[in-house]
């Protein structure tokens, strides 16, 4: 007789964690059986609920002790290690999978950032999933989402590589050229200083081109040799000009003191910048010693440094004030949200998105990405509100008009009641009517007796009654129609 599928005994294994469901035993790779609680031939299902992962020990034990090989059915509670409230986990293991390939999903928003991130992710996933039982449906399933997930990752690395490769490729062309004509000025060229701040401007330009290492190497070592035969020819020249090298040194001694001081003292970036590089351009045109120029040179650079951590500390202090602007703006705005999508008061979340929209406005610094995205996010419940608001109303409407079609149909099966009791009471008349002139025509035909008189009291009280009967049954019948008049109007 055929055992559990193969799903099933997946669930099994998951349940109870790879025990063994009588003596608790860790299966470490030994035959494992799966034990019915209630026999097939005698009606047990497949299912995960009868069926209980056992050893070999312990399957054996179960068919051969009396307490159960007696029962028909073996109860649950016999198998203290099965976990039987634990039927779930399989599943669990399942969405705990699929829950960390689905951030990886999520991240791909910034693979330059995150890519080493969902990478680490992914390994961490393919090693859990090879130490986790699943049915080979489910296997595949994640398998198969992981390996897009990697393709993805591969593809990009695999784009960037390529755009690397392209951009050094032209770097490396630009950098050439540029290095070819500064040797050949350093070479040909009488103007020292022109020569020398092109071979500086050069030398500038390597930062923040991608190269690879050996081209790199190879043209910067060419530019220092260009500067090395720049400076042996201009130190040939350098005794006719020494006096007055030392003339512009005193000069921009000063100034460069003077530049220290605004990058130390000023508040006015752009001022403070420009003075600098205004005592940056007077190199150009004041011949100086190389160590003078050096020395000042690097002392300019310094006051440029301190400038810029300056500027950078305020940035900072900005950004900070920018990210607790938005933090602070952000509840509010995240209050209004949740107000929208899950309070009941329309009218309080309609005001808490206008507190928030107020705040998001007054508020300074911000930034215009984060003051965008908030604006977004409230235009979005705005319109979420919006919609609520047309959907009550809709909601009311339906109400109302389902009501008054209840209504109508009330009346309507109230008319109709009110008519089958007038036919009734119209029959009841038409029947007293007869009754009536029965009576009369016996009263007319008494005959002459000592009970004549006897008989015709009688007879009239008869007559008598029935024609009252007749008058309240007309009362009623006008009220009926009455009623039913106004019923029809209301209609």
């Amino acid at each position: 007789m055929p055992g559990f599928p193969p799903q099933t005994k997946v669930l099994i294994w998951a349940r109870q964690d790879g025990h063994c469901g009588l003596c608790g035993h860790k299966f470490q790779g030994e035959p494992e059986r799966y034990h019915h609680l209630l026999r097939q031939a005698d009606g047990g299902s497949m299912t995960m609920d009868n069926g209980v992962l056992l050893c070999e020990t312990c399957h054996s034990q179960v068919h051969d002790h009396s307490r159960f090989r007696e029962p028909v059915y073996v109860y649950q509670r016999e198998f203290p290690h099965a976990k039987w409230d634990q039927g779930y986990k399989y599943q669990t293991q399942i969405d705990n999978l699929n829950n960390k390939i689905k951030s990886c999903r999520d991240l791909r928003f910034d693979l330059e950032k995150y890519g080493q991130d969902i990478r680490n992710i992914l390994l961490d996933t393919q090693a859990q999933l090879k130490n986790l039982r699943l049915s080979s449906e489910d296997y595949q399933n994640i398998k198969d989402q992981i390996n897009t997930e990697f393709n993805v990752i591969n593809e990009f690395q695999r784009k960037r590589h390529e755009h690397y490769e392209h951009e050094c490729e032209t770097n490396r062309r630009e950098l050439t050229e540029k290095v070819h004509q500064a040797t050949n000025l350093a070479q040909n060229s009488h103007d020292w200083k022109e020569a020398r701040q092109y071979l500086i401007s050069v030398q500038q330009s390597f930062k923040g081109r991608k190269l690879k290492k050996e081209v790199s190497q190879s043209l910067y070592a060419e530019l220092q040799k260009a500067f090395q035969v720049l400076g042996d020819r201009q130190e040939a020249s350098r005794r006719e000009y020494e006096n007055l090298c030392q003339a512009n040194r005193a000069s921009l001694t000063e100034k460069v003191h003077q530049a220290k001081d605004l990058a130390q003292n000023s508040r006015d970036w752009k001022e403070a910048r420009q003075y600098l590089i205004a005592v940056q351009q007077s190199f150009k045109s004041l011949k100086l010693k190389k160590e003078d120029n050096q020395a000042l040179y690097a002392e300019l650079q310094s006051a440029f440094n301190l400038l810029s951590q300056r500027q950078e500390a305020s940035f900072r202090e900005y950004e900070t004030a920018c990210a607790q602007n938005y933090d602070f703006i952000r509840d509010f705005v995240n209050k209004a949200v949740n107000l929208v999508n899950y309070g009941s008061d329309l009218k309080e979340a309609a005001e808490a998105l206008k507190i928030a929209r107020s705040r998001l406005f007054e508020s300074q610094p911000f930034k215009k990405e984060k003051r965008e995205e908030l604006k977004n996010a409230l235009t979005k419940a705005n319109d979420q509100l919006s919609q609520r608001f047309a959907d009550a109303r809709d909601r009311r409407e339906r109400e109302f008009q389902q009501k008054q079609e209840h209504f109508r149909e009330m009346t309507r099966e109230k008319i109709h009641r009110l008519e089958e009791k007038a036919d009734r009471i119209k029959n009841s008349i038409y029947n007293d009517r007869e009754s009536l002139q029965f009576q009369r025509d016996k009263h007319s035909n008494v005959r002459p007796g000592p009970r004549e008189y006897e008989i015709k009291s009688s007879i009239s009280d008869k007559i008598n009654d029935i024609e009252n009967r007749i008058n309240e049954k007309s009362s009623v019948l006008s009220d009926l129609k009455h009623t039913i008049m106004l019923l029809r109007d209301k209609l």
